[in-house]
């Protein structure tokens, strides 16, 4: 057990009369000797500080999730205007051959 202050537990009112009397903890910066009211107010600062982390992240997480939508109807637009502009023919030859489209106007009849 630690050194804390001796309390005779008859005479124990509060919880700020009791004591904690092990290896301090790090993570919340709980002491040897913390009172029970000082544990606490540690405790509730780690978890209010849990949770803005998460709803911090919730919202960044939100906001890359409309910007992946946002980019992907921008792919999908320029998607179609390929297509539009460049419309897939049928070729079924080398790399070094040309594919050859069915169109047989000229470039000013050309949409």
């Amino acid at each position: 057990m630690a050194n804390c202050p001796q309390i005779d537990n008859k005479t124990i009112k509060g919880t700020s009369v009791v004591s904690y009397d092990s290896t301090p903890l790090p993570c919340t910066g709980v002491a040897t000797c913390n009172d029970v009211n000082t544990i606490l107010t540690k405790f509730n600062d780690v978890i209010c500080s849990a949770i803005n982390d998460v709803n911090t992240l919730i919202e960044e997480v939100t906001n890359i999730t409309e910007d992946l939508m946002i980019i992907t109807e921008e792919v999908t637009d320029i998607q179609d205007q390929i297509f539009i502009c460049c419309p897939i023919c049928d070729f079924t030859g080398t790399a070094t051959e040309l594919p050859v489209c069915d169109f047989t106007g000229t470039a000013n009849e050309i949409n």
